[in-house]
């Protein structure tokens, strides 16, 4: 756990929400383990605020998805 709370320190003020660990359950075609939110200006600068995550770290892979910006909410 002190991985993950040296990253988020790391991360700063970019980390949003360190999110929480998931359970899978039912035949999904993509097993999703845990979810963060990190505020980056560009996928670059998104690339660099993962680089030393602990889930990579321990062999594991990271996929991103941008939010969806909806006016009024």
């Amino acid at each position: 756990m002190q991985e993950w709370m040296n990253w988020g320190e790391r991360v700063g003020d970019r980390l949003v929400d360190m999110g929480s660990p998931l359970v899978n359950e039912g035949d999904a075609d993509v097993q999703v383990s845990g979810y963060s939110a990190i505020d980056a200006d560009s996928q670059e600068q998104l690339n660099g605020l993962l680089e030393g995550h602990p889930h990579t770290a321990a062999g594991g892979t990271i996929s991103t998805q941008k939010f969806m910006d909806i006016p009024g909410m």
